[in-house]
């Protein structure tokens, strides 16, 4: 391992409260650069503290430059910390809600998935468990908040969800009992209508490490997303239902 300093590359939304902390990192680490996360998230646990880097570049000569950042405690249930909030648009950690291939080896997802909705509806304001919101639109009858829970409905059949590739399928399906068991909580927003948030696998190839999800999930599209392939697969988006709002 490897001692970096993290700096503050000044992006857009301001300062990089990460800006002078020292964490250590697998040699070659690096985060992603492809076109299936153009945010170029990076998660560093050091010290029982996840750091959230956002737009972070390849490390190099010791340092580690990244435009936003936040921090969250292992310990706690994935809010970063009030003073370094970012990473994210809700100021939930990048690795909270995470799917790993740990879930899919253990034949099951059990926890609730952390989801991006598109922003044309995520509306202004955020409910618990975010601590904050990038949600830019009105609030109406199509439009969520950051931290709300989304679910599918209770009598969802996942025999329904098919694939012509049979790890894309059992995947597919662990997605849905997922989200019909757990539900998935709004931690920003984004592009497409709905982005499920997975380990990236530059996480392994960077350290020359072997890629483990094709084995486990099957093919990618060609950009290298599962979401896409996800969003074709049977599962009925249109029995997704919004929880009560909880406490902001």
């Amino acid at each position: 391992q490897r001692q970096m300093c993290i700096r503050d590359s000044q992006g857009r939304w301001g300062k990089n409260v990460l800006h002078g902390r020292k964490v250590r990192l697998p040699r070659g680490a690096a985060p992603p650069t492809d076109r299936s996360a153009p945010d170029n998230h990076m998660s560093i646990v050091f010290e029982g503290i996840s750091h959230s880097l956002w737009q972070a570049e390849t490390p190099k000569n010791g340092v580690l430059w990244a435009a936003w950042g936040g921090m969250a405690r292992l310990s706690e249930i994935g809010r970063n910390l009030p003073n370094a909030q970012g990473g994210r648009g809700s100021g939930l950690n990048q690795i909270a809600g995470l799917i790993t291939p740990g879930d899919l080896a253990a034949g099951e997802i059990r926890h609730a998935l952390a989801v991006a909705v598109n922003a044309d509806f995520v509306a202004r304001g955020h409910v618990w468990p975010a601590s904050r919101s990038d949600g830019s639109v009105p609030p109406g009858p199509t439009t969520v908040k950051e931290g709300q829970r989304l679910r599918l409905a209770p009598d969802v059949d996942l025999a329904g969800i098919v694939d012509e590739d049979p790890k894309t399928q059992v995947f597919a399906r662990m997605i849905a009992k997922a989200l019909r068991d757990y539900g998935a909580i709004v931690v920003d927003r984004g592009g497409e209508s709905l982005s499920f948030y997975m380990v990236n696998p530059t996480s392994w190839t960077s350290v020359g490490a072997r890629n483990p999800w094709p084995d486990l999930a099957g093919p990618t599209n060609a950009s290298g997303s599962y979401n896409d392939v996800i969003r074709h697969t049977g599962i009925p988006w249109h029995r997704l239902q919004v929880i009560q709002e909880g406490r902001s």
